[in-house]
């Protein structure tokens, strides 16, 4: 696979984004939420988010040699008396399935980091569905491998 580009995201990524954003959703979430937000909801979210976009928020995306977007990441300021100690919130993290296991979501991460430390934010936190498939410590089996039981 040739070299995907990690750019920011820009107004012009909306229609693509809400596809991404759909298809990561439901690859990500099924059979448990098998009825995601649709296109349409997800379209008027990301354009939402764009036109009252205060430069508070950010989102990372990545793009295959052909300028399909296959990834984003999406991140913000977190300050809630929950947990003071972090400043920074990893709001949303998706990749396709077909690119999975490559190393794009680490790379992924980094950018955000990245960007968060150009802020001066230096701490981060993500709130994640334990049962998602993409955690190492999901009871769910993945698609490939055994589950957490059958492996005992």
């Amino acid at each position: 696979m040739k070299t995907p580009i990690f750019r920011d995201a820009t107004s012009a990524d909306v229609a693509a984004l809400a596809r991404l954003h759909v298809t990561t959703f439901n690859e990500t979430h099924s059979p448990i939420l098998m009825n995601g937000p649709t296109y349409e909801v997800r379209a008027y979210q990301w354009r939402q988010a764009f036109e009252s976009a205060d430069g508070s928020w950010f989102c990372v995306v990545i793009e295959d040699p052909n300028g399909e977007l296959i990834g984003f990441a999406k991140g913000q300021p977190y300050s809630h008396h929950d947990h003071p100690e972090f400043t920074g919130e990893l709001n949303k993290i998706y990749l396709l399935r077909e690119h999975q296991r490559r190393g794009l979501g680490r790379l992924l991460l980094s950018h955000i980091a990245h960007r968060f430390l150009g802020r001066g934010i230096s701490s981060m936190l993500l709130f994640g569905d334990a049962q998602n498939p993409s955690n190492p410590r999901s009871a769910r089996p993945r698609p490939g491998r055994p589950s957490r039981t059958a492996r005992r």
